[in-house]
């Protein structure tokens, strides 16, 4: 077996543990660990990638490693400047993700393994869910699921039970479905036969999956779902998308139906602006604070987290706009956007075509969510973004691409 077809396997098991959270470690190794078998499979990724010469491979093909470079010492600069040292470690992490995009690019991977790279992710995803919702129902009890540590109470609902499956809380799973929420719909857009099996899993799929993302309870999730799935009909346009839209108000509504006092909840929660608290005013002010931060120090305070005067602790600014301004300033911002210009045209332009639409609306769904999240650290995302570099960049992408198009 060669390099590049270890490294192919080693993607695909990746994307098949990921969406697990840290389950598998829990139960065959009895530890709970944010560094487990998936950070395992990437550094190895990245080290046969190194060797095999794929990043080299990867820069020749897309030679702005510069900007990223740029980035990265703005951010190790602003930690000395923070003197914040324990965020060092998400500086090594970027180092790790931007040197994927240059190995995954420099695989040249056709279309059909990207897809299908793409679809173990998906497959594994319904999995996590289904049995997640038979645990959350209290169907079949799996240890590990659903130990949510951040359940609420309601004066006049009671407790609420987030579905949080293999996560330890319903952001982290919100997360992970931003991810995949819209994949069933474009795999459905891409069938001939309604009536298939494939047509069939997909629309199960579809009704877990968002019925998921309802009883999981996040605001965020819900804001994703509903300005991606504009975007996503707004690039079609056609009477097909028109009918999965009626499609998706039928499974939100029969949701609602069976979860309506815990989904006047979750709307509750959207007129909650309390800057006492971990959550809408610490977003607020963490932005407010990090810009007035920056125009005395405008290259940044790298990745380590501001300083709360009203709660007299360092906090999470929860937002990935905050959060890359915070890290590398001004100027480390401006060069993550010249260097992710080739995705950023795809959005801007609305030059994303059915055979693409599998990897950008994921992303854009992610993007949106990480406005009131601090997700960007996320792996499985990063390698969708690889993905989306091969979609544009690879020559035997590009190829394919343009045999299918005549």
């Amino acid at each position: 077996m060669n390099a590049n077809r270890i490294i192919k396997v080693l993607i695909a098991l990746f994307l098949l543990i990921y969406p697990w959270g840290t389950w598998f470690e829990l139960n065959l190794f009895n530890i709970e660990t944010n560094r487990g078998i998936s950070t395992f499979l990437m550094i190895l990724i990245v080290i046969i990638g190194i060797l095999n010469g794929n990043f080299t491979r990867g820069l020749r093909l897309y030679n702005k490693i510069q900007y990223l470079i740029i980035f990265i010492v703005l951010c190790t600069l602003g930690t000395l400047i923070s003197g914040q040292f324990d965020s060092s470690f998400t500086i090594v992490s970027f180092i790790t993700y931007f040197l994927l995009i240059f190995i995954i690019l420099g695989l040249d991977l056709p279309l059909t393994q990207i897809s299908n790279f793409v679809k173990t992710l998906f497959y594994s995803s319904c999995t996590m869910i289904l049995i997640s919702i038979l645990d959350y129902h209290n169907i079949i009890n799996i240890a590990g699921m659903n130990n949510s540590i951040f359940d609420s109470y309601d004066q006049n609902i009671g407790w609420i039970y987030d579905l949080t499956g293999p996560f330890n809380s319903r952001s982290h799973f919100a997360n992970h479905l931003s991810l995949v929420v819209l994949l069933p719909v474009i795999y459905l857009a891409s069938e001939k036969n309604y009536f298939s099996i494939k047509s069939f899993f997909n629309i199960i799929a579809l009704i877990m999956i968002y019925y998921a993302a309802i009883i999981c309870h996040s605001r965020s999730l819900f804001i994703s779902i509903f300005l991606t799935l504009i975007f996503y009909l707004f690039i079609n346009r056609d009477f097909k998308s028109l009918k999965f839209l009626a499609g998706i108000i039928l499974v939100f509504l029969i949701g609602v139906n069976f979860n309506s006092a815990l989904f006047e909840a979750i709307f509750s929660r959207f007129g909650k602006f309390d800057i006492s608290s971990d959550n809408d005013g610490l977003r607020y002010l963490s932005f407010i604070q990090t810009l007035k931060s920056l125009l005395v120090n405008p290259i940044g305070y790298g990745f380590s987290p501001p300083y709360s005067e009203l709660l007299k602790d360092f906090k999470d600014v929860h937002s990935n706009i905050t959060y890359l301004f915070r890290a590398g300033g001004f100027i480390g911002v401006i060069c993550l956007l010249v260097f992710f210009k080739p995705i950023i045209k795809k959005f801007i332009k609305l030059r994303i075509n059915k055979r693409e639409q599998f990897i950008y609306i994921p992303v854009l769904s992610f993007l949106i969510f990480g406005i009131s999240h601090t997700n960007i650290t996320t792996t499985s995302f990063w390698l969708i973004i690889a993905f989306a570099f091969s979609l544009g960049l690879s020559p035997t992408t590009n190829k394919i691409n343009q045999n299918k198009s005549k």
